[in-house]
């Protein structure tokens, strides 16, 4: 308990730069979306309006919970920018603090949950790590000293040298627009807001699920297991009725669901997490998650009862099609595919494109990337869940012209993927760089007092 409160503490100390990096300049309220939606919220002066009718910017969107917050500052403050662009930063705190819950529920861990929250506030604030750039060639250079060490080469030391291409990318905000998208732009809140009932909404699931589903029988104990002591005591689990923390996740999803249209795929990011949780020793109830596709089933219902369903100049002006899709679904599932495709059409155009270095460091990136999964193997399964959150989050945003709070919700799990990314190079780098262990030389008879041979 000591350690939650603690780790509580911190995590909400690690929102003060989130504070620290609001928007205050004027030009907040002078953006052409932003002045037109105040202008319409003063002209009807009826915050119920929003929830049967188009939101205020009127091109065929339902998003009564998100302009609701909009109301809020304009009833409380209006004309302050500062005080709107506080509201902004403290959205965005919100969903650090969930990202620091959800990825507690999810790991147990304390010190993921913190990591976690950390890379998301960094990415938040358009921050990178420091002394990024400098991981790759210290990695190669260990892994290469090993090998002239050993005088041979092992595949794992391959992998890893490769993996450290990749990794730090890892790490790095996935849009260039994501700070500016959602700090300081006031639009932008409407994907924040989402993202707020998002992770409460996940969170409140994977907490029911692990204090309420059975669990897969323990393994039977083994010559390995540390032996019991006087002071130590058996781990036991008894699932609880605990349908408070259920009822609150598909709530959270609901009003998601009417901050922000991406909040649709909710049913879709659950059944991930199930899956998650199996992965744990979870046995995750997949039946009661028909509740989400019911509850995203009576959205559908009610936004055609309030919105035409014919798009909206803007949204025709914003919907796209053709490779910048598949672009953007890659860049989840498996970014080293254009920096491939890239050496493909070079390589089209004459083999003399091998003396430059641009096409070299497209193959590496590319390599890479498959060097990192084929190194975890079996341990890869978890990492793969998450991208598959990550990438379901972000499909129906891919189909329009990009902005940087479109990834706010996906980065979420890009954050926990990360950190779990990290451990497991970190464990691969460890082992490629340690010397071999010694076989023992064989014996030539037995040990004095051993049993003797049938």
């Amino acid at each position: 308990m000591k350690d939650a409160r603690m780790g509580i503490l911190v995590a909400l100390l690690l929102c003060v730069p989130i504070l620290l990096a609001r928007a205050t300049w004027p030009g907040l309220l002078q953006d052409s979306d932003t002045s037109f939606l105040l202008m319409k919220l003063g002209e009807y002066n009826n915050p119920w309006r929003w929830f049967n009718h188009d939101w205020p910017l009127e091109n065929h969107f339902y998003r009564p919970i998100s302009t609701l917050v909009f109301e809020l500052d304009w009833h409380l403050h209006p004309g302050n920018a500062a005080a709107f662009g506080l509201t902004n930063s403290i959205l965005c705190c919100l969903c650090a603090l969930g990202v620091f819950w959800l990825v507690w529920e999810m790991t147990q861990s304390l010190s993921k949950a913190l990591l976690s929250q950390t890379l998301f506030v960094l990415w938040t604030i358009g921050r990178e790590i420091p002394l990024l750039d400098v991981i790759t060639p210290g990695v190669i250079s260990l892994v290469v000293l090993r090998m002239i060490l050993e005088r041979r080469v092992r595949w794992d030391q391959v992998l890893v040298g490769f993996s450290s291409i990749f990794v730090p990318g890892l790490l790095i905000v996935i849009d260039p627009k994501f700070s500016s998208d959602t700090l300081s732009w006031l639009p932008g809140r409407t994907a924040t807001t989402m993202t707020v009932f998002c992770l409460v909404s996940m969170a409140a699931y994977v907490r029911f699920e692990r204090l309420g589903a059975c669990r897969n029988p323990e393994p039977a104990p083994s010559s390995t297991d540390v032996p019991a002591t006087r002071s130590s005591r058996q781990q036991s689990f008894e699932p609880r009725s605990v349908w408070g923390w259920f009822a609150l996740s598909i709530g959270s999803a609901a009003l998601a669901m009417g901050a922000y249209e991406q909040a649709v795929m909710i049913p879709f990011v659950t059944f991930g997490l199930g899956f998650w949780l199996r992965t744990q020793g979870i046995q995750a109830r997949f039946p009661l998650q028909t509740a989400f596709w019911l509850l995203l089933f009576g959205y559908v219902v009610v936004r055609m009862q309030f919105i035409p369903i014919k798009p909206s100049g803007y949204q025709s002006q914003q919907f796209r099609s053709g490779p910048g899709v598949l672009i953007s679904m890659l860049n989840y599932v498996f970014p080293g595919a254009q920096s491939l495709q890239s050496v493909g059409v070079s390589l089209s155009s004459g083999l003399l494109i091998l003396f430059t270095p641009g096409i070299w460091s497209s193959a590496s990136f590319g390599l890479a990337n498959i060097a990192f999964w084929l190194r975890l193997k079996s341990a890869g399964k978890p990492l793969a869940i998450l991208v598959y959150c990550a990438a379901v989050a972000f499909l129906p945003m891919a189909f329009l012209h990009q902005f940087g709070h479109y990834h706010y919700w996906p980065s979420t799990f890009l954050a926990l993927f990360g950190v779990l990314a990290c451990e497991q190079f970190w464990k691969a780098l460890v082992t490629a760089v340690s010397p071999r262990v010694l076989q023992a030389p064989p014996r030539s008879s037995r040990a004095p007092g051993s049993l003797p041979r049938l």
